[in-house]
């Protein structure tokens, strides 16, 4: 477990909505920026190949959702990040 993330245990998931991190489950609208969860984490441990496929386009929004973080500078860009090595 992460510390400080938020975990739903009777769920088994980080609370989200379409895979953006929620701290308060009661305001969808204002997803923690710069965090996003996928698979497992977003949806329990269940499924099968189909939810998988669904899981994965659903992520796909998921990197325009952190490319627009970056651009707001809600998040840095690591290749403005020196490079370990």
């Amino acid at each position: 477990m992460v510390d400080s993330l938020p975990f739903d245990y009777h769920k088994g998931i980080v609370p989200n909505a379409r895979g953006c991190v929620l701290s308060n489950t009661s305001d969808l609208t204002h997803p923690e920026e710069g965090l996003c969860v996928c698979g497992w984490l977003k949806r329990g441990p269940a499924g099968i190949i189909a939810t998988n496929l669904y899981c994965a386009e659903e992520t796909s929004l998921q990197i325009v959702s952190i490319c627009e973080d970056i651009e707001k500078g809600v998040i840095a860009s690591t290749s403005s990040m020196p490079k370990p090595g």
